[in-house]
């Protein structure tokens, strides 16, 4: 983006466009540049306040519905919102798709659904996945399950009705879920900021040079959440295809401590902080977790230790270390494996 002056008030918007570019260009890049000025407001739909409370005074706008040239000033003149009286530098969003920000993650996590799903109802496009396809997915999937999304999407039949809660709700409840499904959307890219594990699918077509699952694996999923994306250039992909990849990474505990993916690996939120936490105050944890037989064995080992001790060595530590056993379903049927020509074509083959 161009070099902006620093200092003095500035208003970040108004912000009219699509909701994921919103989230993964937009109010990242206003959390970074909103260090330079003394004070920062951000105007934009007046549901989206959660996106820009943490750096900004939030203005909600007056626009009906999200535009798709929203970078064009004769559209953003046009929208109506109070402007404060101590704005010295307004700033208005380009398309931009690659752009430098600050990202934080969204959510405080709540253990309310094991999956949500996001059966998209909107008009254009002809993308919509079949209800009946959503309804055998719903069916097949083992726990709590809720259809997310505004009043326009679909509700599934037998899934509890989550849509057009508040957003901070919706953050919530991804960032407290074991997965969010459904096909590329905004709803699929906030799922990656809540640090949600997703499967998603789109065509195989190039977006700005790219395929839609670079978008979601590495240039719009800044925290490295856990994606995977099934290719289906008629947006129709087998719902038995869906299901198997929902239930690829199953929770490892059922205790109230969260499950969050780090480099694709999944632990616990305690787990992760205690390691955070390690080297400043000598505590240290290890988790070791493996599929025997159908079971899930979750071996876990707490310790404190003096700054000043050496760190015992991984024996030392499984001498005392605790067991605990979780039902787990064997992983039969087509697996999902990458080949040469996989890595190459950026198309997920299964065997």
């Amino acid at each position: 983006m161009n070099e902006i002056p620093e200092g003095g008030v500035v208003l970040f918007g108004p912000w009219i466009g699509e909701f994921g570019w919103e989230l993964m260009t937009w109010q990242a890049w206003c959390r970074r540049e909103s260090k330079k000025f003394k004070k920062s407001y951000a105007c934009s739909f007046p549901d989206m306040k959660p996106l820009y409370e943490d750096f900004a005074e939030f203005i909600p706008h007056s626009h009906e519905g999200r535009a798709l040239d929203w970078h064009r000033k004769d559209n953003t003149d046009k929208v109506q919102f109070d402007m404060p009286p101590d704005i010295t530098i307004q700033i208005l969003p380009p398309k931009q798709y690659r752009t430098e920000g600050d990202f934080i993650q969204f959510g405080f996590p709540i253990d309310s659904y094991a999956y949500l799903l996001h059966a998209r109802g909107i008009a254009r496009g002809g993308k919509n996945y079949p209800p009946s396809k959503w309804m055998e997915v719903a069916k097949s999937l083992t726990g709590t399950v809720a259809s997310i999304g505004t009043m326009f999407d679909y509700h599934i039949p037998g899934t509890a009705d989550m849509r057009d809660v508040p957003l901070n709700v919706l953050m919530d409840i991804m960032a407290g879920c074991d997965c969010v499904i459904g096909q590329s959307s905004g709803v699929m890219h906030l799922a990656c900021l809540c640090g949600a594990r997703t499967v998603v699918w789109g065509d195989s077509r190039s977006y700005f040079g790219e395929t839609l699952r670079e978008r979601y694996t590495n240039t719009w999923n800044p925290f490295k959440t856990n994606v995977t994306f099934i290719f289906d250039d008629k947006w129709t992909p087998d719902p038995n295809d869906i299901i198997r990849a929902a239930n690829v990474e199953e929770r490892m505990t059922k205790e109230p401590e969260q499950l969050v993916s780090i480099e694709n690996l999944f632990v616990s939120r305690e787990i992760r902080n205690k390691l955070t936490q390690a080297v400043g105050c000598g505590k240290y944890m290890i988790t070791i977790s493996t599929l025997i037989n159908g079971k899930l064995y979750h071996y876990y080992s707490r310790h404190e230790f003096p700054n000043t001790d050496m760190i015992p060595s991984l024996m030392h530590m499984m001498n005392d270390i605790k067991m605990k056993e979780f039902n787990a379903k064997e992983k039969t049927g087509p697996q999902l494996v990458n080949t040469e020509d996989s890595l190459e074509t950026g198309v997920d083959q299964w065997t």
